[in-house]
């Protein structure tokens, strides 16, 4: 049986969830805004839409914190600074944070929450990293194709289309 919230490394977890989730977030639509000032607008495009995905993850997050409402939550976590002035610094640095959520930081958090008796919210964490796993992916790709210049080619046609 789960515990309160009041007394877990859960709350803990879920707030630097929300935390991180929201600044990533904003640094997604900072990506964006580079993007279009480079005529990138598929990577200004992919930003967004990531960015959009990030605020439902913190949406979740909050959710889950429902039982804490009046209270006020302190945390103490580490958040990455990335590259805001080249677009393939963006994308590698947004590339590496979403695999680390991915692979370490939220499997950790769905552990404890786990541990702890939280079952709703380990599963929250366990779906939300497939996501970012996703987006991680999307990422590399995006990064992929203006390394080997392929983002300008244009592609073949195949029975008359493009």
């Amino acid at each position: 049986m789960a515990q309160s919230l009041k007394n877990s490394r859960t709350k803990e977890n879920l707030m630097k969830a929300f935390a991180g989730e929201s600044q990533a977030r904003n640094r997604y639509t900072f990506g964006a805004e580079l993007a279009r000032r480079q005529g990138l607008y598929a990577v200004e495009k992919i930003f967004l839409f990531t960015a959009e995905q990030e605020r439902a993850h913190a949406e979740r997050f909050y959710e889950l914190l429902k039982e804490m409402t009046g209270e006020t939550i302190e945390i103490q976590g580490t958040y990455p600074i990335d590259d805001n002035e080249q677009i393939l610094g963006a994308l590698k640095a947004a590339q590496h944070n979403e695999f680390e959520e991915a692979d370490d930081v939220y499997q950790a958090f769905g552990e404890t929450a786990k541990e702890e008796g939280f079952l709703e919210v380990a599963s929250a964490f366990f779906q939300i990293a497939e996501v970012e796993k996703l987006h991680g992916r999307r990422i590399c790709q995006s990064g992929k194709t203006l390394e080997d210049g392929s983002y300008f080619r244009r592609q073949k046609k195949e029975n008359g289309c493009v």
